[in-house]
């Protein structure tokens, strides 16, 4: 006999989150916000039970803090590329403006 596993739960709860996040990102961006930085994720996982061949998991946690119940952990994080992207050509013209104005400065004599 095959062991299968029942993970909607947990399926519908990540699917849940990533649809909140994405909502909020494509309303929130024409209002001039965006995701500037990556959301991490955690998620404790239970053993319910196994019936029939069929091992069924459910979320025993969300967050930092591991739960007695837990018997595996889900952690992933979602991030805006084009933010990333950003955020990386901002700091590079940021750096090479601090580096120019550095060797443009008068010195004492």
């Amino acid at each position: 006999m095959t062991l299968t596993i029942d993970s909607e739960e947990i399926t519908e709860y990540v699917s849940a989150i990533l649809d909140g996040i994405f909502g909020a990102m494509t309303e929130g961006y024409g209002k001039g916000f965006f995701l500037a930085s990556s959301i991490k994720i955690q998620l404790g996982i239970q053993n319910v039970g196994e019936r029939d061949g069929t091992l069924k998991l459910m979320v025993a946690g969300v967050g930092g803090k591991r739960s007695k119940q837990e018997n595996a952990r889900i952690e992933f994080e979602v991030f805006n590329p084009l933010a990333k992207e950003l955020k990386e050509k901002f700091e590079a013209a940021l750096k090479q403006t601090l580096g120019s104005s550095a060797s443009t400065r008068p010195t004492k004599t």
